[in-house]
């Protein structure tokens, strides 16, 4: 199925670190989705949709998602394009929200990278569009119950559409991310800073916070002084709906470290008393 492409601690936060949506193993076992080898298929509902990514401590967001995503994540920039991406563990493989059955946290955000699975879109190289492609192996696909993914004709159904439009939606965004990123780094607005263990009595090694004792972590984030510091006309380049707020969503989800750091403690706890 096609559709036109118009329509951590340091190792968590590492701004070398490619963000988790490169490394998606499930993204390595697409295949094209085609009513020959998927006619039978349906999709059935789970309470435990996301065992895909229960490893993955950086997922990929769009600046569009800030707002949400800053409710329940630091956001930093990683890899060498500084993709935005929402800090769900400290440790390569670890992810505090997503449990090893696949189960979310109750009440946080889910990135839109993480939602469309098992359907992943996949540019066509050849022409403008994008390829609908389905992960095989995901444990929400059967012949026996849930949705069908195609019709008694061989079309697909209004959900495997919507899962077409929903994809192209976010790839549409991923490109807007992309081009607002390019203005930020022209606009001088990225820092490196620093993810410290307090050094107030009492405070445990795994204790986070921005300032204090021992560095936890280096990472990529945007700067409220150089934010501060924008002449009229550079503000207006980043006042596009949505933006500006963006920006301020993002700086203010750097208070999100002290509570990931405060469910990583607790986790561990949990892991020696299993």
């Amino acid at each position: 199925m096609t559709k036109n492409s118009e329509n951590g601690a340091a190792a968590a936060a590492s701004p070398d670190k490619p963000p988790a949506d490169q490394q998606d193993p499930a993204a390595a076992r697409a295949v094209p989705l085609s009513a020959e080898r998927h006619g039978k298929l349906r999709l059935r509902r789970s309470a435990t949709p996301y065992g895909f990514a229960s490893g993955a401590n950086l997922v990929a967001l769009t600046f569009h998602e800030f707002p949400a995503a800053a409710l329940s994540y630091p956001i930093v920039f990683a890899g060498p394009n500084k993709t935005p991406c929402a800090v769900m563990g400290f440790e390569s493989g670890e992810n505090l929200f997503i449990d090893a059955k696949g189960a979310p946290t109750e009440g946080v955000y889910i990135p839109a990278s993480l939602r469309g699975h098992p359907f992943i879109a996949a540019p066509d190289t050849k022409e403008d569009r994008l390829v609908l492609m389905i992960d095989p192996s995901s444990d929400r696909l059967s012949e026996k119950e849930g949705e069908p993914l195609f019709g008694a004709d061989r079309k697909p159904t209004d959900m495997t559409q919507g899962a077409l439009t929903f994809l192209g939606t976010l790839r549409a965004r991923q490109e807007e991310t992309l081009a607002f990123v390019e203005e930020l780094q022209a606009l001088d607005l990225f820092e490196e800073k620093e993810l410290r263990t307090r050094d107030e009595p009492g405070a445990g090694e795994d204790d986070a916070s921005e300032g204090g004792g021992r560095v936890l972590a280096r990472y990529i984030s945007l700067s409220g002084d150089k934010l501060d510091a924008l002449s009229a006309e550079d503000l207006r380049r980043i006042g596009k709906p949505g933006r500006l707020r963006a920006v301020y969503a993002q700086i203010l989800s750097l208070g999100q470290w002290a509570p990931l750091g405060a469910r990583a403690v607790a986790r561990r706890r949990e892991t020696k008393k299993g």
